[in-house]
């Protein structure tokens, strides 16, 4: 066959169409089996506590802060072992290299009240658009954002913790 030339049309199996479909039809039947377990999402209450905001930079809309936060949640009995705050990122972080995010404890501790709770020491630079239009009499709401890199809203929730934090 003379390389230059085009190559001839593949054919495709017989076989390929049905095994696409089968393929398609276990995934589907995998997921719906899944959102069919967890009926209600699981509820993870977030707190925090602000050691520090620094560097406020009105031009590039960032700041830098210091803070603890922790997860409670209920583990589901289907999945004694899952840890939403293993799985946890911030979307709002302006610098992955300069974030650290210590855990307080090697693997969550179980609560008294059967929840289980893992709280972090962050520190990192983030992002928060600034409204200068009140200068200079302005304020400032400024947001740390998370989500899960794992979950959906259908599967899990993020609620406040405001009974504990100090914000």
């Amino acid at each position: 066959m003379n390389p230059c030339s085009p190559r001839p049309p593949l054919r495709r199996s017989r076989l390929v169409r049905p095994l696409l479909l089968l393929t398609t039809l276990i995934a589907a039947l995998g997921v719906g089996a899944a959102l069919a377990q967890a009926a209600e999402p699981l509820e993870v209450y977030v707190g925090a506590y602000a050691m520090t905001v620094q560097e406020l930079d009105q031009q590039n809309n960032s700041f830098y802060a210091d803070f603890y936060l922790w997860f409670r949640w209920t583990p589901p009995a289907e999945d004694p072992e899952l840890d939403p705050s293993a799985t946890m990122e911030f979307v709002n972080n302006l610098e992955r290299w300069g974030l650290t995010q210590t855990p307080v404890y090697e693997v969550p501790k179980p609560l008294p009240s059967g929840q289980m709770t893992q709280q972090f020491h962050v520190q990192g630079k983030f992002f928060s658009a600034l409204d200068l239009r009140s200068y200079p009499l302005d304020s400032h709401r400024l947001t740390v954002e998370m989500e899960d890199t794992q979950a959906t809203n259908a599967t899990l929730v993020y609620l406040p913790d405001t009974d504990e934090s100090a914000l």
